[in-house]
């Protein structure tokens, strides 16, 4: 039984008794494997062709690959800077010949990971000399696709002083020739800039405005791009060809947004937050980003501007199933179950699937869903469902 026969047949939602996550009537997540340790960060993993599963921990600063099974985890490469190691190991990526991808942030550079483990070739995340004046591109990966092309958004780079847009384009590079193009423009989330002095030099921090509406995206293995618009929460399909396929506007009642919401987006933020920062020290520019740099702080909900209703669906969280639908989390009052829209290649709403409150899908297997949640001390625990087919 394919994945693809299964999410294809998807209408109803129904609850599946003794399971975590909750199923359309048509479909059972079975519990299928529970790695047995807490991680500090996750957001996303790769499975392997063995069924061995690839994560990595940028605030525990690991890297790791894990026998769901056996409850058993090997540490791939160590901590530091020089080629073969890495410090903030943050996302990881599938790649042509069973290579993946590992974004290595605090070295500010993205590594090859071999079919084995092995750390292999490395690249810069930002492409172009920033010191000397010209333009320059960050490429902070959020998919690939299977010809190994990486799509991120180059929106955190704005110069001094420059103005900071409400778009970005969804942009594709391929490392083998270095060409980077636009695929989709997508509104982002309203920001605010800090400038401040740091030793002799100038240093600016970007932050998002909470929950302003934002579009959001995600890539299948086949290269089409699947853009989540927040104005009318409609998913238009952009293929290879630059072709888009518009689907019908999906009608959601608004959540409003109380003090829980105001605290659990704080709370996210200060856990999982990405800081981006760029300084200028006499000309020297260095680029750095980090992970959950304010983990502990108190949140203080007074300090921000708040919209009166959340966004219709959670920015960050969308994903193309092997199916090749799109999986839209939607935003939920805080303390509710997680609703997960799904929207077929044509871009019409097929029905959801609900989890237990605080659980989100974060990738896909052979035949498989993976799903995390966090405990009362911010440890993220990982699972593993198998898909079954109902009819």
């Amino acid at each position: 039984m394919t994945i693809a026969r299964l999410l294809s047949a998807l209408s109803l939602c129904a609850a599946v008794v003794g399971a975590p996550v909750h199923a359309q009537e048509v479909a059972t997540l079975i519990p299928d494997a529970s790695f047995p340790e807490g991680l500090s960060f996750l957001s996303g993993i790769r499975e392997l062709p063995d069924g061995r599963v690839l994560v990595a921990d940028p605030i525990g600063q690991v890297f790791m690959r894990l026998d769901m099974r056996r409850g058993t985890a090997d540490t791939l490469g160590r901590t530091g800077r020089g080629p073969k190691e890495y410090i903030q190991p943050d996302q990881v990526f599938p790649l042509p010949g069973d290579s993946t991808l590992l974004v290595d942030l605090g070295n500010a550079r993205l590594t090859v990971i071999g079919p084995d483990g092995s750390v292999g070739r490395t690249m810069p995340m930002t492409q172009g000399d920033p010191s000397s004046g010209g333009d320059f591109t960050s490429i902070m990966p959020r998919f690939t696709d299977g010809a190994g092309r990486i799509y991120f958004e180059p929106s955190l780079l704005v110069a001094p002083g420059g103005a900071i847009t409400d778009s970005a384009p969804v942009s594709r590079f391929d490392p083998a020739s270095g060409r980077i193009d636009t695929v989709a423009t997508v509104k982002t989330e309203e920001r605010e800039s800090q400038n401040s002095r740091q030793g002799g030099g100038m240093a600016m921090m970007i932050r998002p405005i909470p929950l302003s509406p934002q579009d959001d995206w995600a890539v299948g293995a086949d290269g089409r791009v699947a853009v989540v618009r927040a104005s009318d929460y409609h998913v238009d399909w952009v293929g290879p060809d630059g072709s888009v396929t518009s689907g019908s506007p999906h009608d959601i009642a608004a959540v409003r947004i109380r003090r829980p919401e105001q605290e659990q987006w704080l709370d996210q933020e200060a856990a999982s937050g990405l800081n981006f920062n760029w300084n200028n020290n006499n000309g020297q520019i260095d680029i750095t980003y980090m992970r959950g740099l304010g983990r502990g702080r108190p949140a203080d909900p007074s300090r921000f501007e708040w919209p009166d209703v959340m966004p219709p669906f959670r920015a960050g969280r969308t994903l193309v199933s092997p199916a090749g639908d799109a999986w839209v989390e939607r935003s939920v009052a805080a303390g509710s179950e997680t609703t997960i829209d799904v929207f077929d290649p044509a871009g019409q709403h097929k029905g959801s699937i609900t989890l237990r409150p605080g659980h989100h899908v974060v990738g896909f297997g052979n035949e498989t869903v993976y799903v995390t949640h966090a405990d009362e001390y911010d440890l993220i625990w990982l699972e593993r469902f198998r898909i079954s087919y109902n009819l």
